[in-house]
């Protein structure tokens, strides 16, 4: 939940604006959410009773590699944590893989300027930059600026191929552990053994699979808490929503950027969506709301 910023009030008042129209003022009065500063959202209702109204969601929204379309930022960087941060929306997602010498880096694609990142060793990639000019985040470095941004989830997906994911995930919860942030990140991953041992290590971790060719029940055997399929997964297996909830799972969709998909999956009862264009999301999942 956020609570909405004074300059919104006339607004907030007004019945001939819709919701959309609401959130485009606030994010302009947020600088199109591309500042880390800090934001007073308190509003004042100048009536006999005084009101704070809030932002709340129907369905959770999680940043796609962080909100990164926007000037300064860039997929998977510290920047865009922070700027989905300041959205006030629900978590980031970020993939991490490690390095032939064990680090974890954080970067979606198996490869970086030319170079495999499984292969090298850390300090070929220390210096390779992002298109917004930040340095390749490890891990360490992606956890240490959350340690600061305390208003988000960490939705961490591991991308693991090789024989060696037993010591990757240990490597991963390790770090996880020393910097204090189990009770934030959240795990998702296409491999299947990677979710599985990551259950087995730390049962109390919210863990989803990825892949979408696995019903709930079969998951949920395997100690695995949640599914986060790719949306026309669901759209063509709706069931498994409501099996997965009556399991006590989780359900999230994935990579959601359609006005028209995401009211239909609203519908259809996920509890997350995972977009590239949370502003639009917020303005479908989002109503105003008195805060008791």
């Amino acid at each position: 939940m956020i609570k909405i910023s004074s300059t919104l009030l006339s607004h907030i008042r007004s019945e001939v604006l819709g919701v959309n129209l609401i959130l485009g003022l606030l994010f302009l009065s947020l600088n199109c959410a591309c500042s880390s500063d800090e934001v007073d959202y308190l509003v004042e209702y100048e009536s006999e009773e005084e009101y704070e109204y809030g932002y709340v969601y129907d369905v959770q929204i999680i940043a796609h590699r962080g909100y990164w379309n926007c000037e300064g930022s860039a997929q998977n960087s510290i920047t865009a944590l922070r700027y989905a941060a300041d959205l006030g929306i629900y978590g980031s997602e970020f993939d991490v893989r490690m390095t032939h010498d064990s680090v974890m880096a954080v970067n979606h694609d198996a490869e970086i300027d030319g170079k495999t990142i499984r292969d090298c060793e850390y300090e070929e990639l220390e210096d390779v930059e992002l298109s917004n000019g930040e340095r390749l985040p490890t891990l360490y470095d992606f956890l240490s600026a959350a340690q600061e941004i305390p208003d988000i989830f960490l939705v961490l997906e591991f991308k693991s191929g090789s024989e060696y994911v037993e010591k990757e995930v240990e490597v991963l919860l390790r770090l996880v552990a020393e910097m204090n942030l189990q009770e934030r990140v959240q795990y998702i991953s296409f491999n299947l053994g990677a979710c599985e041992r990551i259950a087995q290590l730390s049962p109390t971790s919210d863990v989803a699979y990825l892949g979408g060719d696995i019903q709930p029940v079969d998951l949920i055997e395997k100690g695995i808490n949640g599914i986060s399929y790719e949306y026309v997964v669901l759209k063509n297996n709706p069931e498994w929503i409501g099996e997965a909830h009556e399991l006590g799972m989780s359900v999230c969709a994935w990579v959601v950027n359609g006005e028209e998909d995401m009211e239909l999956l609203l519908d259809l009862g996920v509890d997350y969506i995972t977009t590239d264009n949370p502003l639009t999301a917020m303005g479908i999942f989002g109503h105003i709301t008195i805060l008791p």
